[in-house]
């Protein structure tokens, strides 16, 4: 299986920069995070054709992005907010899909083991208006599916899902992930830590860094500190106002844990191994 390669991918807007020179080599199952308007959905659009980049390189094995017709047919792209006639049933969906995408022999056995596989057996006769959030979202990768793409872009895969539809969304995920390359966009590190091999990270428009799961939380390590304090008492005020919290819990009625990120740690801080959320929160900056 080969790699996608981009190469100074370039965009803007009415001369604002949204994209500055995004170099990435993705392979197998790739998660690029990155927080709300860093670019990720402008790349994702690039990648499956839909829209033009300004300036920049982008190739698959022998196959160059100026050929949009042959990309196409080696894309599947499941886009945030996914939508059909919300009055066709998912099966005629699923058909209408296929003959736009010029899947001629086997159509409907092929949906016939997509519906299967993707266990919407007892939705496939329900109208799209009828399923739920994580049905929806299957028929969205059922779509992407259809036409065997060597490439599947899928643009924050879990939004709108509750807990549970989130995690069988993971699994499945990771079921499709065989001999193809998969990119995961998104700002949720959840939706990653468990699915992909390797991992870009953006904010505004750049690539701060790129590698596997390993080389990300080598970031945070030694940066990363737990401590109990009294809730809202003297330490806890100064822990708030001068260190990155990535998330408190309580202990009891008087006392929580605070997990922060600093070069140095305050007072008698216990380390603590980084997760790849904190490696996330201290590369772009964010934290609660």
């Amino acid at each position: 299986m080969g790699s996608l390669v981009l190469n100074k991918i370039n965009k803007s807007y009415n001369k604002k920069s949204v994209l500055k020179d995004v170099s990435l080599d993705i392979k197998g199952t790739y998660g690029l995070l990155g927080p709300n308007g860093a670019g990720k959905t402008t790349l994702m659009r690039i990648i499956s054709t839909l829209l033009q980049k300004d300036s920049g390189s982008i190739n698959y094995e022998n196959l160059d992005w100026s050929n949009e017709e042959n990309v196409r047919d080696i894309i599947g792209y499941l886009p945030q907010h996914f939508s059909m006639y919300p009055g066709i049933k998912v099966k005629d969906m699923l058909s209408h899909i296929a003959i736009l995408k010029g899947v001629k022999e086997n159509r409907e056995s092929i949906i016939d083991n997509l519906i299967e596989d993707l266990n919407l057996r007892e939705h496939s006769n329900k109208k799209i208006k009828e399923l739920s959030g994580g049905m929806l979202r299957r028929v969205g990768i059922a779509q992407a599916l259809l036409g065997e793409p060597k490439i599947i872009i899928i643009d924050e895969p879990t939004a709108g899902l509750d807990i549970e539809e989130r995690v069988r969304f993971r699994e499945l995920l990771r079921k499709i992930g065989k001999d193809r390359i998969i990119i995961i966009s998104t700002h949720i590190v959840d939706d990653i830590e468990y699915t992909c091999q390797n991992i870009g990270v953006l904010k505004k428009g750049e690539v701060i860094t790129s590698g596997s799961r390993s080389d990300i939380l080598k970031f945070a390590e030694g940066k990363v500190f737990e401590i109990d304090v009294e809730l809202h008492g003297e330490d806890y005020n100064y822990i708030s106002e001068n260190y990155k919290i990535v998330s408190n819990k309580n202990i009891d009625a008087k006392k929580v844990l605070i997990r922060y990120i600093a070069n140095n740690k305050y007072k008698n801080s216990k380390e603590v191994n980084p997760s790849l959320e904190d490696s996330y929160l201290y590369l772009v900056g964010e934290t609660i």
